[in-house]
């Protein structure tokens, strides 16, 4: 049933659509890219279902794709997950019998609404919910999954191709069923949270190459029957709501009060050589080199830049810098080995580095490389 918005709060009557039985709420996605939004079903007769939309409010026949074993969906997410611009669908797979599985199963969208078969990758035992997000920084989308019976989440990094690397397990509460996946603490990284059988918020902090760090517990008032996150208190910070199993009848909003970061990246600079002589004029290369650590929100690596000015008004080089993994950088600049005669202090190129953190926060370093006057003044002899 769908009951269209009027835009001041109420609804219109019911709209009906003939759908198969799910357990699940529906996942809302446009599928076959024709802009109308249809809807994707965790089928309790098998597989995921889809109805593509009319645009009115209506929907077509469901269309039934199976998952490996011809299991019940416990649940799915859409994602595109093997960068061809379409979206494509992961089912979280608990195996009959007795929920024994251990696998998501993959289905590749086809654009037009319709999948291909289903490819399993094989996690914890009885998968419940699922996330995605980019749990290692690497642009590609990931998959998350709460294992109801080995109480444990875990991780599947994707690899781009729609194929995902073997998993990633971390702990959590016992018989979870709620997981969401945001960068809670602010420090560029996704983060988990999950709600169980247990009477708390369980969060896993993410270390950004898939792996978590251990629990933090925020105390609830009884078992989830479900989570989900958003912002609700509008201070550009990801808030978890736990919705509770009856008879309790009730939910709990957990604001996060993660404080700002307000920390500049700390940027450290070097060249070599720092003191060009003679000054023959000639063109002398100089390698800038350094590192640019964050440990708030982490470095925008996009921002980080490179300017060379000298008090003769003359050098301008300036340009972007490729940060490497481990922090560091190393760019190479040409500069010219000669100062005006008149000069008695030498001339003085003045090298900056600046970038900015994921919260906008501008850092910089600075070193100079001289031409001395003369000989006595020289520390490097090039």
């Amino acid at each position: 049933m769908v009951l269209l918005g009027k835009g001041d709060g109420t609804f219109g009557d019911l709209k009906r659509s003939s759908a198969p039985a799910s357990p699940r709420a529906p996942l809302v996605r446009d599928f076959n890219g024709d802009g109308k939004l249809d809807l994707a079903l965790a089928d309790q007769g098998g597989g995921v279902s889809i109805l593509l939309g009319k645009g009115d409010g209506t929907f077509a026949t469901a269309t039934n794709f199976r998952i490996g074993g011809g299991a019940e969906a416990n649940a799915i997410v859409a994602g595109d997950f093997n960068g061809d611009g379409v979206l494509d669908i992961a089912a979280s797979n608990p195996g009959p019998p007795n929920f024994t599985g251990t696998a998501v199963s993959v289905l590749l969208g086809n654009g037009d609404g319709t999948f291909g078969p289903p490819t399993d990758f094989i996690v914890g035992t009885d998968p419940f919910v699922i996330g995605t997000a980019d749990f290692d920084r690497n642009s590609e989308l990931d998959l998350a999954v709460v294992n109801y019976m080995s109480a444990s989440v875990s991780v599947l990094l994707g690899k781009g191709d729609g194929t995902f690397a073997p998993k990633l397990d971390a702990l959590d509460g016992p018989f979870p069923v709620g997981i969401g996946a945001a960068d809670f603490n602010g420090d560029g990284r996704a983060d988990i949270a999950i709600g169980s059988g247990a009477p708390s918020l369980a969060v896993l902090l993410g270390n950004g190459d898939g792996t978590m760090g251990p629990v933090n517990s925020f105390a609830a008032v009884t078992s989830a029957q479900n989570l989900a996150v958003a912002d609700f208190n509008l201070d550009g910070k990801p808030d978890v709501v736990i919705v509770y199993l009856p008879p309790t009848n009730a939910f709990s909003v957990f604001l996060n009060t993660t404080m700002p970061d307000t920390t500049p990246p700390v940027v450290t600079v070097s060249a070599s050589p720092s003191t060009l002589w003679p000054p023959s004029g000639r063109i002398v290369p100089v390698t800038i080199s350094g590192t640019i650590t964050d440990m708030g929100s982490g470095v925008d690596l996009s921002s980080a830049t490179f300017q060379v000015t000298d008090e003769y008004d003359l050098v301008h080089p300036s340009g972007s810098i490729a940060v490497s993994d481990d922090d560091s950088y190393r760019v190479q600049v040409s500069l010219t080995a000669s100062r005006e005669g008149s000069d008695r202090d030498g001339r003085t190129y003045s090298i900056t580095v600046r970038a900015k953190d994921k919260a906008g926060n501008l850092g910089s370093g600075k070193t100079d490389v001289r031409v001395p006057h003369d000989r006595g003044h020289s520390v490097e002899h090039r």
